[in-house]
């Protein structure tokens, strides 16, 4: 088992299952939901009173916590875990959550990591965007290293290294319940190169810019296009990219574009052209 994973695995998973007098209640806005946690049943383990889960449009997702009783964060021995049944089946992870993941906290080894529910275990998973602040207090990690999840159940659980006090938040009929909020492809513009086709030379989409519906202008994960002369499909020279035929004056050219962002597809109008 993983070092930072301290608890007893099943004592804790068991917690979570059996404590619903511990439920916490939740107020949600848009791509953030507030979640509270009943205070002074902790004994000395961190007493967590407020959990806000969000998550910003690129889907990376916050766990801000609050503690009662530790006013600058988890120190000590204190330890901090939370288990994330990431596709919403009980049937597949943990046998007891049905837990993919879990972010384990060590304030005594200032260390936190994600893990993942595998070979009949939590172990260390490949983790590029997981941060943590050194005092528990906020933790953070982007969707695509959660299975590319787009809402998860889940609970969290303190405790401390040296006794056998804890504090969990959960729900009232188990888990709690988050649905990340994303910004959608508003639109896409794609670049063309030059602006005209020309009969015998070359003509690109070198580019594109995906609007989102928040307002963002970003640029596309991938693209991918199409080009059609006179109604035949038209063999490309690269990404995007074709050569004209010398004969091609007058004809028409329709150009489609694909792209993709964030694991969200968008296909633009086809656009229409008349070879100079």
């Amino acid at each position: 088992m993983n070092k930072l994973y301290t608890f007893a695995a099943a004592a804790a998973l068991a917690l979570l299952v059996a404590l619903p007098a511990g439920a916490g209640s939740a107020r949600s806005t848009a791509g953030s939901q507030n979640y509270t946690d009943a205070t002074g049943d902790s004994a000395d383990a961190a007493d967590i009173s407020a959990l806000t889960v969000s998550n910003d449009d690129a889907g990376v997702v916050t766990f801000a916590f609050t503690y009662a009783n530790r006013t600058p964060g988890l120190t000590g021995d204190d330890i901090l875990n939370i288990f994330l049944d990431t596709d919403r089946n009980a049937q597949t992870g943990d046998p007891d959550l049905g837990a993919d993941y879990a972010i384990a906290f060590s304030a005594s080894q200032q260390a936190a990591g994600l893990l993942r529910w595998q070979n009949n275990d939590f172990g260390e998973t490949p983790q590029d965007t997981f941060r943590a602040t050194v005092d528990g207090r906020q933790l953070q990690v982007h969707r695509r290293e959660l299975g590319n999840t787009a809402g998860f159940n889940f609970g969290a659980l303190t405790g401390r290294d040296s006794t056998e006090a804890f504090d969990v938040i959960t729900g009232a009929n188990g888990l709690l319940t988050y649905q990340l909020v994303l910004a959608q492809i508003r639109s896409v513009a794609p670049r063309y190169s030059p602006a005209v086709p020309r009969a015998g030379r070359r003509f690109s989409v070198p580019g594109a810019t995906v609007r989102l519906t928040s307002g963002q202008n970003v640029a596309p994960s991938t693209i991918a296009c199409t080009a059609r002369l006179a109604g035949r499909a038209l063999r490309p020279v690269g990404r995007c990219a074709w050569r004209i035929p010398a004969n091609a004056r007058g004809k028409r050219l329709v150009v489609t574009v694909t792209v993709t962002y964030q694991g969200m597809r968008r296909t633009a109008a086809p656009r229409v052209f008349r070879v100079r």
